[in-house]
């Protein structure tokens, strides 16, 4: 099968309802992984390998199920519009075995992602999220009172939008744009953000603002840190 014979129009359709996934009897024994695009959710989610799944979606879907996403993020990189897969390689590489039928790892592991609407089986094509939406409330209660708090402060409280945080967001962006230039990837850029003990969410919107309008990051006044010459362990001033 040819992912570029494959019609845009079969792609899942994305309504306020998710869409109903086509339970197969039996695994295929290779999949056509193509792109789930939903813009209403891309614009504002994250990557599978970002910190924000790790820490918020892992311990609601599972490490197998992140493992997953994570592994065809990876092969999304190289073939964002789609590519084929076997299942009994992939279960084996990501540490489920090679057992492919509905009893085994694999096969319950993409049923978690679809009961998540993270992914949708249909036949033997395999639509995967290539952003991770923010969890809404009701899975936020389900984490442990100190991934709660957490949580909460990875988002930017409105009323502290001053100069000093606008600032803070300026001089974070102009360093994803160099950690990007560089050939960071995103989800690794947003880390090291992390590391220079940048905000969560003030990382977050860092990458993405360089990574979609890189020439439209206004100039900070004084002379900013050159990264190239920055240990990534140490913290830039």
């Amino acid at each position: 099968m040819s992912l570029t014979d494959v019609s845009t129009s079969s792609t899942p359709s994305i309504t306020a309802v998710a869409p109903v996934a086509d339970v197969p009897d039996t695994l295929p024994d290779r999949f056509g992984v193509l792109p789930w695009l939903d813009p209403e959710q891309d614009d504002a989610g994250h990557d599978p390998r970002s910190a924000y799944v790790e820490t918020f979606w892992l311990p609601i879907v599972g490490p197998s199920t992140t493992l997953l996403l994570r592994r065809l993020a990876d092969e999304f990189d190289a073939e964002p519009t789609g590519f084929e897969i076997d299942v009994a390689t992939l279960s084996r590489e990501i540490g489920l075995g090679s057992r492919v039928d509905l009893r085994g790892s694999i096969a319950r592991t993409i049923d978690r992602c679809t009961k998540f609407h993270l992914v949708q089986p249909q036949g033997d094509l395999l639509y995967v999220r290539r952003r991770i939406p923010a969890l809404a409330h009701r899975q936020v209660k389900r984490l442990s009172i100190r991934l709660q708090a957490l949580h909460h402060s990875w988002t930017i409280d409105p009323a502290d939008d001053g100069a000093e945080r606008r600032t803070e967001m300026v001089r974070a962006a102009h360093l994803a744009r160099t950690l990007l230039t560089l050939g960071e990837a995103t989800h690794d850029a947003e880390r090291q953000l992390h590391q220079w003990h940048f905000h969560p969410s003030i990382a977050w919107h860092a990458v993405q603002w360089a990574l979609t309008d890189p020439d439209q990051i206004p100039k900070t006044p004084g002379p900013q840190p050159n990264t190239a010459h920055v240990r990534h362990d140490a913290t830039p001033t």
